[in-house]
């Protein structure tokens, strides 16, 4: 019967003890199991610590019993946080439900793998694996860690605890505790106890404040109660009160001056000081007294005209009852602000809109003004001219009554796109268009008064009150056809120029104030094997000039200081050559932005040197091109392509070499 392995002793002791359901001594047991007491004990204390049997006392003796337990698995199932068990080879031994369910795998996935090796691998970095060594040789740990799934970071607060198996094997019980909720709370509740931190700070420095104000308040009061009656008596209102019967018992002194009251003695009654004596004030002033005495905290406002001899003023009345005490009789009182100032400024308000109307109306440009809901507000003069339609036809009226006359079919306007800026369609009728700072600018074409097809510079801004609120659009237009026509000439007599400089034979190179290369023509890029497309924008450091880099420097630098131009010769190796070039320095000026250009005109004197005769017979002197750039640069306008001006004075400057 006996075995001779732990695990079959532990067997045959576990079956004993089934059998013996009310338990068992050592002494019982070894006489079964035929092995010494001594051997017994020991395996018998090594499955009570392990959790198979229990124990309990018996006399002087103990009996040993099956431990009552239940299936881990079915334990770890009921549990709702991710649980995982570990060997003491981080052997995955068991795992439940919630745990699968996090990450999304199965039990074929991670049981009996290495959790190294397994789908968690990634999770287990060399800091954690140090962890698990840890608490596989000592206490348990607890750790706060991110786990990052999907793109998704749940906060854990994870308790990895040592334990043995049934073997008497070590092992760890990990358990993640989901707290990002409750981390979310927390800072949640930080976030609040700090912003209720600094409420109650400010809480208590305003009760402090108002405390210093209410001590100061009280200790003043006496104080006030007597400058009371001179505060009236000075006010900027007009103060006065009369009785039920509407007869006049106070005044201050603004009152008396302004509505000409002499005495007391003499009896005033409300009608006729207050309220003029006027037919178109008799309903107003019967019905005040009655209306105040009969409702319960009415206030009747009413602005009133009051015209002398001298002068007109307004003054806005606040009438209410008044009781100084129960008992007493009610009061009328009576507060009036004289209004004349502002009755004007409103005035002369209506007088400036009218007057920005009449601008607006006579602006040289075609101008209209559309509310939220597009319906037309402001028409000029100038869109009567342009469109044909009158004011008063299109007022009040949307869009759609007058978008035919301008582009001949009815279509959105660059207004529209100021309240609805992510409209594809809207911005598919505009060319170039830009915004800044609320400004759109954009072109678009129409039909002109003679029915042929223009081109509009348009221009539309949002239209705002005094509080930013957006309440309309208004556009301007523009017929820019002239100005677009005379650009496509422009750029047409540009290409019919370069043209004509790439035929001359001389070598002829633009560089600007930067010593950069801004145009050579064919003969130059023949001659030295070069595109003028990769030289255009690049430094004569890295592309040098024929001849010698530092007499260049000095050449040009001179001529950039004087801005007079030139006339030098230069000898350079080229190609196993020596070659002779007679060169012409030209500075050049553009009309708009006053940039200063070198035109450069090399022309091949290698067969002429030593001679008398050259190939500048008909060369044309520096004041004479001088003097015919300034007759043509005048001619050309700001509106003008800026590379005009620089291709004109090169024409002049090689206009006897072409002929």
């Amino acid at each position: 019967m006996a075995r001779t392995s732990v695990e079959g002793l532990q067997n045959d002791i576990r079956d004993l003890l089934r059998r013996n359901s009310k338990g068992l001594s050592i002494e019982e047991i070894s006489t079964h199991l035929s092995i010494s007491r001594t051997t017994t004990a020991k395996y018998l204390n090594a499955m009570e610590q392990t959790g198979q049997i229990e124990s309990r006392p018996y006399g002087p003796a103990k009996v040993y019993t099956l431990a009552e337990r239940i299936p881990i698995n079915n334990i770890l199932s009921l549990l709702p946080h991710p649980i995982l068990m570990l060997d003491d080879t981080f052997v995955i031994k068991q795992v439940n439900e919630s745990f699968l369910e996090f990450f999304q795998l199965s039990e074929d996935d991670l049981i009996g793998k290495d959790i190294r090796y397994s789908p968690l691998g990634m999770y287990v970095s060399e800091e954690r694996l140090e962890i698990l060594n840890q608490v596989m040789g000592g206490g348990p740990m607890f750790v706060e860690e991110d786990v990052t799934r999907e793109g998704i970071t749940t906060q854990f607060y994870i308790r990895l605890m040592p334990t043995l198996f049934e073997q008497g094997t070590k092992g760890i019980i990990i358990i993640l505790e989901d707290i990002t909720q409750l981390k979310n709370t927390l800072a949640h509740m930080e976030d609040l106890v700090r912003d209720r931190t600094v409420e109650m700070e400010n809480t208590n420095k305003k009760l402090g404040e108002e405390n210093a104000r209410y001590k100061k308040v009280r200790e003043e009061l006496e104080f006030s109660r007597h400058q009371y009656e001179q505060l009236v008596e000075h006010s900027t209102d007009l103060i006065l009160k009369f009785s039920s019967k509407g007869e006049l018992i106070f005044y201050n002194t603004l009152a008396a001056e302004i509505l000409e009251i002499s005495s007391l003695h003499e009896k005033y009654f409300l009608k006729g000081v207050c309220i003029p004596d006027t037919p178109d004030m008799k309903e107003f002033a019967d019905s005040l007294i009655n209306e105040l005495l009969k409702t319960p905290d009415l206030i009747l406002k009413k602005d009133i005209e009051y015209v002398t001899q001298n002068k007109t003023i307004w003054i806005s009345w606040t009438f209410k009852k008044i009781l100084l005490h129960e008992r007493s009789s009610p009061e009328i009182l009576c507060i009036g602000t004289d209004i004349t100032e502002r009755v004007l400024s409103e005035g002369k308000i209506k007088e400036s809109e009218h007057n920005l109307s009449e601008i607006i109306n006579h602006l040289p440009d075609p101008t209209f003004v559309i509310d939220v809901d597009r319906r037309v507000i402001l028409w000029n003069k100038a869109m009567e001219e342009m469109t044909g339609v009158r004011s008063e036809h299109v007022i009040g009226k949307e869009r759609t009554i007058f978008t035919p006359s301008i582009f001949g079919y009815s279509r959105p306007i660059l207004a529209d796109f100021v309240f609805d800026p992510d409209n594809v369609e809207i911005k598919s009728f505009f060319q170039n268009m830009t915004q800044e700072d609320g400004v759109l600018t954009a072109e678009t074409k129409g039909i002109g008064k003679d029915g042929k097809e223009v081109i509009f510079w348009v221009k539309a801004s949002p239209l705002m009150d005094v509080k930013g609120t957006r309440i309309g659009a208004i556009q301007s237009m523009r017929d820019i056809t002239t100005i677009r026509n005379l650009e496509n000439s422009l750029i047409k007599s540009e290409e019919f120029v370069r043209n004509i400089l790439n035929a001359s034979k001389d070598l002829i190179v633009v560089l600007n104030a930067e010593r950069q290369y801004v145009f050579v023509n064919k003969a130059y890029e023949n001659f030295f094997s070069c595109d003028g497309k990769d030289l255009k924008g690049t430094h004569i450091d890295d592309n040098p000039l024929p001849g010698d880099k530092d007499f260049w420097l000095v050449t040009l630098d001179s001529v950039n200081k004087t801005r007079l131009g030139n006339r030098v010769e230069i000898f350079f190796s080229y190609d196993s050559r020596e070659i002779w070039l007679d060169c012409y320095l030209i500075p050049i000026f553009r009309e708009v932005s006053g940039e200063m250009q070198i035109l450069l005109d090399f022309r091949d004197i290698t067969r002429l040197k030593g001679k008398e005769t050259t190939l500048w017979d008909d060369e044309i002197t520096l004041q004479e091109i001088g003097r015919q750039v300034s007759r043509i640069i005048p001619q050309i306008t700001n509106n003008c392509i800026l590379q005009i001006p620089f291709i004109m004075i090169l024409l002049i400057a090689i206009y006897g070499n072409i002929l």
